[in-house]
């Protein structure tokens, strides 16, 4: 990879840190309020009971599609880096094996988050960005293997808690330590999609 392309990597990245999924909280709800996501309950349970049975489910989810799409740790076949064609921006993508198409990806994605919240937490980023993290190559699904990171966060089981609800949509406060082991939370705004909780929107609160 040539070092101009790097250094559009990095600004990218840089970017994306600041205003991606992490799209840090700043004393602002930025939440849309339609969804789509996990094991359906009934189409009229009440957002507590919903959250009740599925958050914690869900954040373990939310935290899976983090690291696919914005880590780039898909699962992937084994690969020999030095053998990978670099693509015409300079970088070069490995196959991916849990996943064979990005059609493939996006469905098991929706079956936690609603289509738009998936666009703006993921796909503007991952998908459509100037650089793709994830692209289809002779039909076959590859991730760029110039950025995977590691880290995760820790979430707090049991520790969801309504601030803010409607009939069906609601923003839930959940807990976690980053991966410095700080102490941190963030807000889902989820909503009732049919008796399914999906994910609209994550705000990351940093401070």
């Amino acid at each position: 990879m040539n070092l101009s392309a790097k250094n559009i990597l990095a600004a990218v990245l840089s970017a994306v840190i600041v205003t991606s999924l992490c799209a840090c909280r700043d004393g602002q709800n930025s939440s849309d309020g339609s969804v789509d996501a996990v094991s359906s309950v009934v189409e009229d349970a009440s957002m507590q009971t919903l959250v009740d049975s599925n958050m914690d489910y869900l954040v373990e989810q939310s935290e899976r599609f983090y690291n696919i799409y914005l880590r780039c740790n898909a699962e992937t076949e084994e690969y020999d880096y030095s053998l990978l064609a670099e693509d015409e921006n300079g970088f070069k993508y490995a196959p991916v094996k849990e996943f064979s198409t990005i059609s493939e990806l996006k469905a098991e994605t929706e079956k936690y988050f609603t289509k738009e919240g998936a666009q703006k937490l993921f796909y503007d980023t991952a998908l459509n960005g100037p650089i793709p993290y994830y692209k289809e190559q002779d039909g076959k699904l590859v991730v760029i293997a110039d950025y995977m990171s590691v880290g995760e966060n820790k979430w707090v089981k049991g520790s969801a808690k309504i601030t803010e609800e409607s009939k069906n949509t609601a923003t839930v406060n959940v807990r976690y330590k980053d991966i410095y082991d700080l102490d941190k939370s963030a807000d889902f705004s989820v909503v009732n999609d049919n008796g399914t909780l999906k994910i609209t929107d994550i705000l990351y609160n940093l401070k």
